[in-house]
């Protein structure tokens, strides 16, 4: 009870900050509060793209980065500490991936929209762990530590190891080598701290890692973690432990090539380890051998192509349109679809629609489909049912749509597309193109 009470508090102590905040004039700060009270993030939510529309515009009239107003709105109303970490965070976020889920791909980007949610997320755990009274010193050194609701908290505190990490924090350091040393090292290393060790700038600790990976033998529950979690950090940090699985024919485990579809995108379970192999080789060639993967780029070799397009993203994701463009003009049929596939791995729906609607006068079916994948991603399902039981679909606005003019040049593609596919060729794409003109004929004044 005294717990739920120091947590009311908590939050009653920050809600008075805003109020107050809000009356000398951050036009930022309620839409935030409201934003990280809700407990989840959805990048769809009024509420969301409110508070990204008004990043927006603060920072079109300001020298400043992106985040700046986003830092101050958390400095006038959170304790110092939560203030320098979300600072440290908003520098950093576009060193790593910022997408999420199972069906996350390494992908990195300057754009900060992308980042956003991400950012959001973890904002929101900092503020949630500081209202729990959440102890990094024992969570690190205390084997039985627990708190109520710590799964709430898994997204941030990998970011609080990193930062302390970079700050020079000995005991932290200390902690992470008597775990990962010490006899017990199985039930005490979590999935959190090996993050935590891959998002910090420490290069000397990457190696605490590797000889893990190395001497993980038999365990491949130890080996499945340290894969599933070294393409979250930095670069160099990837690529450090790439090359120890590379050096250690590690691809024989099958966490090692589970890993590498989640990396990838590619269905890899049933491959043959010398395809595996040859995978992880040309990951590792394509990400630190940028003539290569420009020279792969035009291969007649399928895997090569995705291989060189995937790295590019995993650089810097604003650098795949122009060239999927090129394949788009230049290339051959499975090129282009190789193309669309990976930019289906996106979760920058900004990129994609980008890219997308350049290629709606394509005809082949399957090609087709991809594409229009890539262009349709301006809605969502309400789960909610209507009278008449079906599901509602909520159209979410974007800026590349906000040209009346653009519209209707899509728009009269896309009844093209109708007109010429063949009818028996329309079942790859049928659904996606009702939902265009579905989607068309919703917004005022498209069609």
């Amino acid at each position: 009870m005294d717990n739920l009470n120091q947590e009311e508090q908590y939050w009653q102590a920050i809600e008075a900050r805003v109020k107050k905040a809000g009356a000398a004039g951050n036009t930022l700060v309620e839409t935030f509060y409201k934003l990280i009270r809700e407990g989840h993030i959805n990048p769809d939510s009024d509420g969301y793209l409110a508070l990204q529309k008004e990043l927006q515009r603060l920072n079109a009239a300001s020298s400043e980065s992106f985040y700046a107003p986003l830092v101050g709105t958390v400095s006038a109303i959170a304790s110092e500490r939560i203030a320098e970490i979300v600072k440290y965070i908003t520098q950093h976020a576009a060193e790593y991936p910022y997408a999420f889920g199972y069906y996350r791909r390494p992908y990195r980007t300057q754009r900060p929209e992308a980042q956003l949610n991400m950012v959001l997320s973890k904002i929101m755990e900092l503020f949630s762990a500081e209202s729990l009274q959440f102890s990094l010193r024992d969570y690190l050194t205390k084997p039985d530590y627990t708190i109520e609701r710590i799964y709430w908290l898994n997204r941030v505190v990998p970011d609080l190891i990193a930062y302390e990490l970079d700050r020079g924090e000995d005991w932290v350091e200390e902690a992470l080598r008597e775990i990962i040393y010490g006899d017990n090292q199985t039930a005490l290393l979590k999935a959190e701290m090996i993050k935590g060790i891959l998002l910090s700038h420490r290069k000397d600790l990457y190696t605490m890692i590797g000889e893990l990976l190395i001497a993980a033998r038999l365990q491949e529950g130890l080996r499945q973690s340290i894969a599933e979690q070294m393409d979250a950090g930095t670069l160099e940090a990837n690529l450090y432990l790439l090359k120890i699985i590379l050096d250690h024919n590690l691809a024989r485990f099958s966490s090692i090539v589970r890993a590498l579809g989640t990396w990838t995108g590619m269905g890899l379970e049933a491959a043959n380890q010398r395809v595996v192999g040859q995978l992880l080789q040309q990951a590792y060639t394509a990400l630190t051998d940028e003539a290569q993967r420009q020279a792969w780029l035009g291969s007649a070799n399928a895997n090569q192509v995705y291989i060189s397009l995937w790295a590019t993203a995993v650089h810097e994701e604003e650098d795949l349109p122009g060239q999927i463009k090129y394949l788009m003009e230049n290339g051959e049929r499975y090129q282009k679809v190789v193309a669309q596939y990976v930019l289906a791995n996106s979760q920058n729906k900004l990129v994609q629609l980008e890219i997308a609607r350049n290629s709606l006068d394509e005809r082949d079916p399957e090609l087709l489909y991809w594409i229009l994948q890539n262009y349709c991603f301006d809605y969502g399902k309400d789960w909610r049912f209507s009278e008449n039981r079906d599901h509602l679909l909520k159209l979410n606005s974007t800026p590349l749509l906000e040209d009346k003019t653009a519209r209707r040049q899509d728009y009269a593609r896309f009844k093209a597309i109708l007109a010429e596919v063949p009818i028996k060729e329309k079942s790859g794409v049928s659904a996606v193109l009702d939902f265009v003109q579905f989607s068309y004929s919703s917004r005022s004044g498209a069609s």
